[in-house]
């Protein structure tokens, strides 16, 4: 790939804005720019709370660092106003993440901040740009190589699992959610009427479902499918890629337009009807069909691994910097 052999040397210091550095227990928080590390490119990672350009300066920030806010800045939900901002000449970079919390807000922060890119795992970027000004591309979450598909299992022990948030959602509002309630009723149908093996732990306290990361990627490793929902704004978690990396089928809602050349149903996904009227049959014909399953997931894998992976995302990160910086 043209990009790789593009020198760490010449690409500029990336100041990342992060918070949560070190304290979120969810991959994708990092995922990405631990890789961006482990290719040689200086990254300076600033956890304190940041004030002003002068605290920026503080830490040794010159005109042409690359200052990128990552995921944990909107994450935590006490991002806050930085006096000067908007005047740095510095490349500004935002992981524009959850926007379905405080959305107002944080187009208020890019723009009064003059940010260069915006980034956007969730499927809106066209309705983003309109409203900032401001270039969004959509930037997936991943897989990480390192912790899931790392042992394949040709004897599967679960049907079936799933261990993600209920997310009612009556917590949005004011948002466009997929569908009211859908991973609660999927679950509700799926653990009442479904006799096979299942692993189901939903819950909206992540330590109560996933003790480790390693614990979690060994139970996917161990399931043949695994129950997958959009979330609020139709946004496409990392479940999705750590799911197909470990060559299970995620067995899911539909698929936005944005990631409809990733996910395809009956390819690498089986999607059943947003109301869970089908999700039943869809679960019993897939299991019924024993070779056509193994065959999917061994494409999932494959492409998973070859395409989505946070090294993968990661030289996409340098690419779109070395656009900016031209």
């Amino acid at each position: 790939m043209a990009s790789r052999m593009i020198k760490p040397s010449l690409y500029p210091r990336i100041f990342l804005i992060d918070p949560q550095w070190g304290l979120n227990t969810y991959p994708y928080y990092f995922g990405t720019i631990k890789e961006v590390i482990r290719a040689g490119i200086d990254v300076k990672i600033i956890t304190d709370r940041i004030m002003s350009v002068t605290d920026l300066k503080k830490f040794g920030l010159v005109d042409n660092d690359i200052l990128l806010f990552g995921y944990g800045w909107f994450g935590n939900e006490i991002f806050h106003k930085i006096e000067g901002l908007d005047n740095l000449k510095n490349l500004k970079i935002c992981c524009f993440h959850k926007p379905f919390n405080n959305l107002d807000a944080k187009i208020k922060f890019v723009k009064e901040g003059n940010f260069s890119l915006l980034l956007s795992s969730t499927p809106q970027t066209v309705d983003f740009q309109n409203r900032t000004n401001i270039k969004t591309v959509l930037f997936p979450y991943a897989c990480d190589h390192r912790i899931f598909g790392m042992k394949l299992r040709k004897k599967k022990k679960y049907d079936i699992g799933f261990s993600g948030a209920l997310h009612n959602s009556a917590h949005y509002k004011n948002v466009e959610f997929s569908s009211a309630d859908l991973r609660s009723r999927a679950q509700y149908k799926i653990s009442k009427y479904f006799s096979g093996k299942k692993f189901f732990n939903g819950s909206d306290n992540i330590r109560a479902r996933i003790r480790s990361t390693k614990s979690y990627a060994a139970v996917l490793e161990k399931s043949k499918m695994w129950l997958s929902t959009t979330g609020p704004m139709h946004d496409m978690s990392s479940r999705y890629f750590e799911v197909a990396g470990s060559s299970a089928i995620c067995l899911t809602n539909t698929i936005p337009d944005e990631y409809a050349s990733i996910f395809k149903d009956g390819e690498n996904v089986i999607v059943f009807n947003e109301d869970c009227s089908n999700v039943l049959d869809k679960l019993a014909a897939a299991l019924d069909d024993v070779n056509r399953l193994g065959e999917m997931s061994r494409y999932a894998q494959n492409e998973i691994m070859k395409n989505h992976t946070y090294e993968k995302r990661s030289w996409e990160l340098l690419n779109l910097i070395n656009e900016l910086v031209g």
